[in-house]
């Protein structure tokens, strides 16, 4: 699939993106969340 020019938009094809990961504890009781290196846990209780 060939990108379409669009105009008037400025595309910048060098933008980096941290890998993303979302997980659900199986009783719901936590998400853990981790956007590149930084990891985050939220207690749902």
């Amino acid at each position: 699939m060939d990108d379409a020019p669009v105009e008037g938009v400025e595309l910048n094809k060098d933008i980096e993106v941290a890998p993303a990961l979302i997980s659900v504890h199986p009783n719901q009781d936590s998400v853990a969340v981790a956007v590149g290196s930084d990891l985050r846990v939220f207690d749902l209780r």
